[in-house]
């Protein structure tokens, strides 16, 4: 026994090791220094992410489950086909029936093909819109990740009745994406109101080739043409979806009514922004907007400001190009009759070929009374105030118009016309016209109230005035050549308008020279000026007796021919001193003259302050006209 241990010393530790206690055994790792954790060997990965295996097996699980369940959701049910008459109807004005549901899916694509849907109105039971067919297909991914992708969008024979989507009958062959030789489009034909309607924008064809679906770009060209009307421009699109019209043209048959860009942005709720410039053609009014449309609002509200670098009225008459399309569009594309706010900011106001200055004002419109107020800014030179309203709530349309100018410069008139010419002064002027009337032509015809001019000190030399027509200096001032300077020490013109044409009250320049006075009218509508003029010279020449003569014409284009005999003038009544003390005039409510102006002398102030008063305007803004006819 004591043999074998000494032999096997080694069986004997063990044996020992093994019988002795767990707490008498000290380990080697125990007893050995501690060595470097970071050459410790790493832990099997296993331990620390056994759990991601299972959840990665039992997600792909649920996932193969849920897709197969959606793969497998779907077909042409009653259920679905109820499900999407219910969602029509609760999304729109009408009550939607589906004639036959072909199919619907909703995975890997969201789609939906059908056949005869009627949206019908609620109280009368009529079809408001019809579709014969629609197939729409989108990629159920690319809704989930919001990609605006679609593999298919398809609507065939629609129709919508008047009232329905436009204020006119729109019907459509064909609304979809396709794909055609020069590329892909979102492609419309059809008919409004009677004219055909087409509308293509370019997709990515791209995409379309390589991937099988309808991608738009971020530029995408655009042209739509409804009848005559063409309108044709880039469609860029932001991260933000919102949208540029990018230098765009609008034109009627061969003639560009509208260019410039225009930018639509989402503010949130039911209000849109409204930004860019407008070119309006053909005289070349410069728009630039800065509008909210809100449409949450009832009526529907318009605020903002617009800025013109130039504004010419002749953009905005009744027959001027863009009015006669927006007129057109307005009564085509439905009613809109939205509530104003803007303020306008006009510089270069412009008539015809005369620059007159810069307006300002605010444009505000409630129900259907339009108010044009304050006005202020500089016309020739001269402070510009007044207001102007047009209230359409009883049949008849009711305009007035009232407008002051203290300081106008004629002469800054005068030389847009010659640059040369010598001419010097400046004037007071006041307008007071009412109208009524069914339509703009109607009012325009209808026009009645006063128009007066009142000047002080100023010089002219009398070629000036053939500016107005050829002849007209030596058949007023007969002896005169076109180098007399005559000196002006009062002129007045008191015009009483009935029916747009104004008629004489008093015409008077009285000059150191020579004194004119003028009787007759002006048609405001055919620009026609008819005036027997009678003239005579001051001081000591041969030529002191009266002379009289004719002037008809346009302005511009005056005609003059002389009358020695004086028709339908009283040469007595130049008889004396010019100006003398029989020359009465009414002054002008609102626009007071100076104490030493010299006309002071001959106003008449009892009308003055005997005119009816009107609405008192804000107290920041300048005085307007008062009175009226």
């Amino acid at each position: 026994m004591i043999e074998d241990q000494e032999q096997n010393p080694d069986n004997n530790e063990t044996e020992i090791a093994d019988n002795a206690p767990e707490s008498s055994v000290v380990s080697e790792e125990e007893t050995a220094e501690p060595e470097d954790e970071s050459l410790a060997p790493e832990k099997p990965r296993k331990k620390r992410f056994g759990w991601l295996i299972p959840l990665v097996l039992y997600s792909s699980f649920f996932l193969f489950i849920l897709f197969t369940v959606l793969a497998n959701l779907g077909g042409s049910s009653d259920v679905l086909k109820e499900s999407i008459e219910q969602y029509l109807s609760e999304n729109t004005n009408y009550t939607a029936h589906v004639g036959k549901l072909n199919a619907m899916h909703f995975f890997p694509e969201i789609a939906v093909d059908l056949e005869n849907l009627e949206l019908r109105d609620v109280k009368t039971g009529d079809v408001a819109i019809y579709i014969g067919k629609a197939q729409i297909s989108i990629g159920f991914f690319d809704v989930t990740f919001k990609r605006q992708r679609f593999r298919s969008f398809s609507i065939q024979d629609m129709r919508a009745a008047a009232g329905s989507l436009l204020g006119k009958p729109l019907s459509f062959e064909y609304i979809g994406l396709r794909k055609e030789e020069e590329g892909a489009f979102l492609a419309a034909e059809g008919n409004l109101d009677g004219r055909p309607l087409s509308l293509k924008i370019a997709f990515n064809p791209q995409e379309l080739a390589d991937r099988g679906v309808y991608t738009p770009m971020a530029d995408m060209q655009m042209i739509l043409t409804l009848g005559e009307i063409v309108l044709e421009g880039v469609l860029k699109r932001d991260p933000k979806n919102d949208i540029t019209l990018d230098g765009f043209k609008l034109r009627s048959g061969d003639q560009e009514v509208l260019t410039g860009t225009l930018a639509l942005t989402r503010l949130g709720g039911d209000k849109i922004s409204l930004k860019g410039r407008m070119d309006v053609l053909p005289h070349k009014t410069v728009l630039h907007p800065d509008l909210v449309l809100d449409l949450g609002h009832a009526p529907p509200l318009v605020q903002g400001q617009v800025k013109a670098g130039l504004f010419n009225t002749s953009d905005f008459l009744p027959a001027a190009p863009a009015i006669q399309i927006g007129d057109f569009l307005l009564r085509t594309l439905g009613p809109f009759d939205p509530a104003l706010d803007i303020d306008l900011n006009l510089e270069n106001f412009t008539v015809g070929e005369v620059d007159w200055g810069t307006v300002e004002t605010k444009l505000t419109k409630e129900a259907q009374h339009l108010t044009i107020a304050p006005l202020s800014g500089e016309i020739m030179n001269g402070a510009l105030s007044g207001k102007i309203t047009l209230d359409s709530t009883q049949p008849l349309e009711n305009l007035s118009i009232q407008i002051g100018v203290q300081g106008f410069d004629y002469a800054a008139l005068q030389r847009q016309f010659d640059l040369e010419a010598e001419i010097e002064g400046r004037a007071d002027i006041g307008i007071n016209l009412k109208a009524e009337g069914e339509n703009p032509d109607a009012l325009l015809g209808a026009l009645r109230g006063k128009i007066s001019f009142i000047a002080g000190e100023g010089h002219i030399r009398t070629g000036a005035l053939a500016l107005w027509g050829a002849g007209l200096p030596g058949a007023v001032l007969p002896g005169m050549d076109n180098n007399t300077m005559l000196d002006l020490r009062c002129a007045v013109i008191d015009l009483d308008v009935e029916n747009a044409i104004a008629r004489t009250g008093t015409i008077l320049a009285d000059t150191a020279q020579a004194t004119v006075q003028m009787s007759g009218q002006y048609d405001f509508q055919n620009d026609l000026l008819e005036m027997n003029v009678h003239s005579r010279i001051n001081g000591d020449s041969v030529l002191k007796q009266p002379f009289a003569a004719h002037v008809k014409g346009a302005w511009g284009e005056l005609g003059a021919t002389k009358d020695t005999f004086g028709i339908n003038m009283d040469a007595g009544a130049m008889a004396g001193d010019a100006a003398g003390p029989d020359f009465k005039f009414s002054g002008l409510p609102g626009l007071p003259l100076a104490a030493d102006h010299p006309c002071r002398a001959h106003m008449i102030e009892a009308e003055i302050l005997e005119a009816p008063p009107i609405e008192s305007p804000p107290a920041e803004s300048p005085a307007i006209i008062e009175g009226g006819p």
